[in-house]
């Protein structure tokens, strides 16, 4: 099995979208997922409080890597997206 959800978890919500997925997966199934994250460790005030107010689940890689842990997946890479 193969969920591929590619720039739209986060109508579910990452976190919701995530542990719902988990369910349909067989026991060697794989979850692919893209998701938007913060690159850098700080941000301009106005970018921070944008995406704050629209979607507050935007986190970094590694906070989205413990979700997914949390949610019972295995993390097993990631990369940005150009």
């Amino acid at each position: 099995d193969l969920i591929w959800s590619e720039c739209a978890v986060y109508n579910m919500g990452f976190e919701a979208g995530d542990s719902a997925w988990r369910r349909l997966l067989a026991p060697q199934g794989m979850l692919e997922v893209s998701e938007i994250t913060w690159t850098t460790a700080t941000r301009p005030h106005a970018l921070q409080q944008y995406w704050g107010a629209h979607y507050p689940e935007i986190d970094t890689a590694a906070a989205k890597s413990a979700v997914l842990e949390n949610c019972g997946y295995q993390h097993v890479s990631y990369f940005v997206l150009p």
